[in-house]
């Protein structure tokens, strides 16, 4: 019984929706993400084609994401990775070529396009 109520908190912790985005629309998508956020569906991950998202299901938060297109090799995306980091985003997840970043709670970190 104990791993049948585990299982279905978390399932319940997560909700997976369509994803109304192209990817060219990345800036909408960034706005719906944090806007997702202050309702508390924070993204985990978007599905390889691009079709449905999944989000955790938890407290709101007041959340910046950033998406950005990344073509290069793996060495180059951990590299892009630590200069997003030092400049205040945390990695998420990507999709295609395409990386996510969050900020924390309340900061403004510094844009990756500029």
């Amino acid at each position: 019984m104990i791993c049948d109520i585990e299982w279905k908190e978390s399932v319940l912790k997560e909700v997976n929706r369509f994803w109304p985005f192209m990817k060219a629309d990345y800036k909408a998508a960034e706005a719906y993400l944090e806007a997702q956020s202050r309702k508390g569906l924070h993204i985990q991950s978007i599905g390889s084609y691009g079709i449905m998202a999944t989000y955790e299901k938890a407290e709101p938060r007041d959340l910046k994401y950033a998406i950005d297109y990344f073509g290069g090799g793996y060495e180059e995306q951990e590299n892009y990775k630590v200069m997003a980091a030092d400049a205040g985003w945390s990695y998420v997840g990507n999709f295609d070529a395409y990386m996510i970043f969050s900020s924390e709670e309340e900061e403004s970190p510094i844009p990756l396009h500029t």
